[in-house]
């Protein structure tokens, strides 16, 4: 991962996701405030690997939307749509094993829409293991989490306010999202058959690779080493 941060290759574009532990709405010091029922406010995180460049945090609370795939998978569309040049059509992705937020068939099936529209001509999902990885993103979550230590907290704004001040050299790039930002990407399903893909390995698969010349669905790597033997191709 750390090599994509040092790749001047400009149609590569190479990012790491994450979604931060739930942040507890109102965040209070007094004892009462544990016996009672607290909203939850989400943050998802996009981090550029290019060196020195900023992360973006994805904000939303219950109240608007849960945090499934669609959810997940509507903040990276927002993030590609806005924030990846066009010169770019190489994308490169670090995440952990999710399966309920990150490694599913909705992310996949979006993905895979990218090559079919020609806006990419290879994807590389990398499927980090859980505790065995450190990656921007909890670095990211770390600087807000001392910046909120101590502060009582009381709306889903006022985590935003906060989330701006938390960091002054390379400030944090805070997309405030609403029932409007998000898409629904079940429907993506409909066309697709699931036959293949319990004897492919997708659960237990450390990359996912989509490209132009398999548009058909994707393949899928056992192992990070792609010099050691090869994907298998499932139809999607």
């Amino acid at each position: 991962m750390d090599a994509y941060g040092y790749d001047n290759d400009p149609s590569l574009c190479a990012i790491a996701l994450d979604l931060q532990q739930t942040l507890v709405t109102p965040r209070l010091t007094t004892n009462v405030a544990y016996y009672k029922r607290k909203m939850w406010t989400y943050n998802f995180g996009i981090h550029n690997l290019k060196e020195n460049s900023q992360a973006h945090l994805y904000v939303w609370n219950e109240t608007i939307a849960k945090r499934g795939s669609s959810e997940i998978g509507s903040c990276l569309l927002h993030y590609i749509e806005h924030h990846v040049p066009s010169i770019c059509n190489k994308l490169v992705i670090f995440s952990d094993n999710c399966g309920g937020q990150n490694k599913n068939l909705n992310i996949s099936l979006l993905l895979l829409r990218y090559i079919h529209s020609g806006r990419f001509s290879m994807v590389k999902h990398y499927f980090l293991m859980s505790g065995h990885s450190f990656i921007p993103c909890d670095r990211d979550f770390g600087n807000l989490e001392k910046y909120f230590y101590g502060h009582e907290i009381y709306t889903t704004p006022h985590y935003i306010e906060m989330m701006r001040e938390a960091r002054q050299n390379i400030p944090f790039n805070i997309i405030e999202m609403d029932s409007d930002s998000f898409v629904d990407l079940n429907p993506l399903q409909a066309m697709c058959t699931r036959t293949q893909l319990a004897r492919a390995g997708y659960k237990d698969g450390r990359m996912f690779q989509y490209w132009e010349n398999f548009k058909l669905g994707m393949g899928i790597w056992q192992g990070y080493n792609e010099d050691i033997g090869s994907p298998l191709h499932v139809k999607l």
